[in-house]
């Protein structure tokens, strides 16, 4: 059983937005800051996201105004259960590891009369079930109105355009993967024109059908005059490259729900070792708000939103993290707490499990 670590909630700041470019300081560096903002980016989605802190969902959110449960069903598995989002037929998952005692992944959603039921697995390093708290969001957006947003599911070993269940381009265009060799993936977001690294990546592990453990990697992303493109690498439990499925999303100007109308931001945390800095690449639904990040240790790193507190409700807030690299590293959120400036505290570590510096993406929501 997870217990739970509840942060105090903050009070509503007035909701604004613009595009702005400015300078910030990190410690002696001053550096040019280019903060993505969009003053009408209200895109209407079907969403909702549960932190697993403790078994009852201790932070949940229901954009139907229904309230999402999670259910215990044994060691290190997990019902997360959506009352309100049974209706939804062309869903995304993302997942995020919350503590280091295992490795949380998506396994399938189960669409039932009544709600929409997530089973989520979390093993340790070998395989084995481990309990485990997450951070959890699935989303189908209804219309856009000005962001950038698109998902897949990549199957484990094939290229072509990605299509069925579980894809989404707010463009109306038909995302696609290349399988470039063992392991290696890059996938194509047909999109608005773009340049460098602009908006935020975030991978989910998906649980294989014969339960080998193993992870994906954000290599990197870049955006070109036809949309984005995503190159993820994935390994085995002993960090051989290896075959795997995953979920990924892209968004630029909003959140991984696809709901503009909520407290988001995100960064692109690009400097493993530099302390105090505030990332090129972020973007903060509120005038004022910005990202900063603080590197305190090997692998342990200070997220503060601040400005992006969120709406006092009990429904808290949910982070999404992915590290980027390939190095075979991944991200967990450690612990957070939710103020006017809140507090994330992200650990990265080598598939041994030891402290590890990366780069990562981290997206905070709140409703």
């Amino acid at each position: 059983m997870v217990t739970a670590l509840a942060g105090t909630l903050a009070a509503p700041i007035a909701a604004s937005a613009h595009q702005l470019t400015g300078r910030a300081t990190s410690g002696r560096n001053l550096r040019t800051v280019t903060v993505e903002l969009h003053a009408k980016a209200r895109p209407t989605a079907v969403a909702g996201y549960a932190w697993s802190g403790d078994t009852s969902g201790y932070y949940t959110y229901d954009s139907t105004g229904q309230t999402a449960t999670v259910n215990y069903d044994g060691t290190g598995s997990y019902f997360v259960i959506f009352p309100g989002l049974e209706h939804l037929t062309n869903e995304h998952v993302d997942v995020t590891t919350y503590g280091p005692a295992a490795e949380c992944m998506f396994f399938n959603t189960q669409p039932e009369p009544s709600n929409l039921t997530i089973a989520i697995a979390c093993n340790t390093p070998n395989g084995t079930p481990e309990d485990s708290a997450f951070d959890v969001v699935v989303t189908q957006p209804k219309s856009s109105h000005g962001e950038v947003f698109a998902y897949d599911v990549v199957p484990a070993a094939r290229s072509g355009k990605l299509t069925g269940h579980g894809q989404y381009n707010s463009s109306g265009k038909t995302n696609s993967v290349r399988h470039l060799s063992r392991g290696r993936y890059q996938i194509t977001v047909p999109g608005p024109s773009a340049s460098g690294v602009t908006g935020t990546v975030q991978l989910t592990d998906i649980l294989p059908v014969k339960g080998r453990n193993g992870d994906c990697e954000l290599a990197s992303w870049h955006g070109t005059r036809t949309g984005q493109v995503v190159d993820v690498g994935c390994y085995s439990a002993s960090g051989g490259r290896e075959n795997r499925s995953f979920g990924v999303s892209y968004v630029r100007f909003g959140n991984l729900l696809g709901a503009g109308s909520l407290t988001s931001a995100y960064a692109y945390a690009d400097r493993p070792t530099a302390k105090n800095y505030r990332p090129g690449t972020q973007y903060d639904s509120k005038r004022g708000a910005s990202v900063t990040v603080d590197h305190e240790g090997r692998g342990k790193y200070l997220v503060i939103p601040a400005r992006s507190g969120g709406p006092t409700k009990t429904n808290g807030g949910n982070v999404e993290v992915s590290a980027v690299g390939t190095s075979d590293v991944r991200c967990y959120v450690h612990d957070w707490a939710q103020g006017t400036n809140p507090d994330i505290y992200v650990d990265c570590v080598n598939r041994l499990g030891v402290r590890a510096n990366s780069a990562f993406t981290i997206q905070w929501i709140v409703a």
